[in-house]
């Protein structure tokens, strides 16, 4: 039977992930996200309703789709995944409590970026990847598979 979560215990499961060798935790050291804010189109909103909640920031959204691309995940697949593996919490700086984007904001979101996400999946797979694999080799990971960064373009109807 589950008891209820100690005080530590949360943050000891990302230390024991992070001697595992996290390559979310890695990315998130090579890549400053943040660049990508001026690259990501603004989303229009819809004006008229006041009780619809705010809008995720853009480059969380952006870092959502990266997950998703990264682990060729459905839109519904990926809502999961962020609720449940600690390792995606951390990756996107979520805590445990916070809102997780819904898959419909997912779509949302990678549909109204459409042309500029797939231009970012092209510059990810054609110069980003083969840059990491060489930071990887320069400071001798202990396996290839360990450090992975694999970025798939996916079509959407």
């Amino acid at each position: 039977m589950a008891s209820q979560p100690g005080f530590f215990e949360v943050d000891d499961r990302l230390e024991a992930l992070s001697a595992k060798g996290d390559a979310l935790e890695r990315l998130n050291v090579i890549v400053d996200f943040e660049r990508f804010r001026p690259l990501i189109p603004a989303i229009p909103r819809q004006e008229g309703s006041k009780s619809s909640r705010p809008p995720y920031d853009l480059v969380f959204m952006f870092m959502v789709l990266i997950l998703q691309a990264n682990h060729s995940l459905s839109d519904e697949r990926t809502e999961f995944l962020i609720k449940d593996r600690l390792s995606f919490m951390r990756f996107l700086g979520l805590g445990l409590s916070e809102p997780v984007p819904d898959a419909n904001t997912i779509w949302m979101f990678s549909r109204s970026t459409g042309p500029f996400w797939r231009q970012t999946c092209l510059h990810l797979r054609e110069r980003v990847r083969p840059c990491v694999r060489h930071i990887i080799d320069r400071h001798k990971a202990r396996s290839r598979r360990d450090c992975a960064v694999c970025f798939v373009a996916r079509a959407r109807t």
